[in-house]
């Protein structure tokens, strides 16, 4: 019985099921201000993390908290900026029809 391997069960956390919700719910809805809400539902924890983080990593390596919350302030602000950059990567995706306001019509080239 010494070559049994045990294998644990996966791990199902509330962040896992989290992200497949606002997936589905962001593929369902076609309206930009509510893809923007979800967006943001998503990127402004992803801030804070990304503040704290930096701030972790600055507070081991610089003395002055000046300079420590400058870091971490720029660690926030980057992935801000990152997260901006995926919404607008997303919204380039959106069919033209639901960008425009006209989804009930056709739009021809």
């Amino acid at each position: 019985m010494d070559d049994v391997i045990y294998y644990p069960p996966p791990v199902r956390s509330p962040a896992s099921s989290r992200l497949a919700a606002g997936q589905v719910i962001f593929a369902a809805v076609r309206s930009p201000l509510i893809r923007m809400l979800i967006a943001v539902l998503f990127a402004a924890p992803a801030a804070v993390a990304g503040y704290h983080a930096t701030h972790g990593i600055a507070a081991l390596t610089m003395p002055s908290w000046i300079w420590q919350m400058i870091f971490s302030v720029m660690g926030s602000i980057g992935v801000l900026l990152w997260g901006a950059t995926v919404c607008i990567r997303m919204i380039m995706l959106m069919p033209a029809s639901s960008v425009r306001g006209n989804a009930g019509r056709q739009v021809l080239p």
